[in-house]
């Protein structure tokens, strides 16, 4: 019996694991070319994802949506100014003041950055000059 709920628990956890998002973001000193390496694995519903090329504010953009695509989201990209953005969802992150349905606005807001910030700190003004609250349960590299 002992031996039966260790075996559970440890299957409990792994399929836990599997549920997780994971990124990976390496520094640029770490490449052989200097250039930092963003890696994101998506923990979603919609396992149907394509590239998408989009026309921002400021800077064009290519974004991973779900496919068939859905205007106005991207959950990982980089524009042609060179900055890039993914996200990884923190769920204990949570703005109990914000119904559950207005949530999960991550795709928005990094489609919205994508097409105005060029750099880290062009993207920590978008996030202070932004409506708040921001619908995100998030991590955003």
């Amino acid at each position: 019996m002992k031996k039966l709920l260790v075996t559970i628990a440890v299957m409990v956890l792994q399929i836990s694991y599997l549920m997780a998002c994971t990124s990976i973001i390496i520094a640029g000193k770490a490449t052989a070319d200097g250039r930092p390496v963003m890696f994101k694995n998506r923990d979603t519903d919609c396992l149907d994802n394509r590239v998408e090329r989009y026309q921002g504010k400021k800077y064009a953009f290519i974004g991973l949506v779900n496919a068939p695509c859905q205007s106005g989201e991207v959950w990982t990209g980089v524009n042609e100014a060179g900055f890039c953005i993914m996200n990884t969802a923190s769920y204990n992150i949570k703005n109990d003041k914000v119904p559950a349905k207005k949530m999960d606005k991550e795709g928005v807001l990094m489609f919205e950055a994508l097409g105005c910030c060029a750099t880290v700190e062009d993207f920590r003004n978008f996030l202070n000059e932004h409506k708040k609250p921001l619908c995100v349960e998030a991590n955003f590299g």
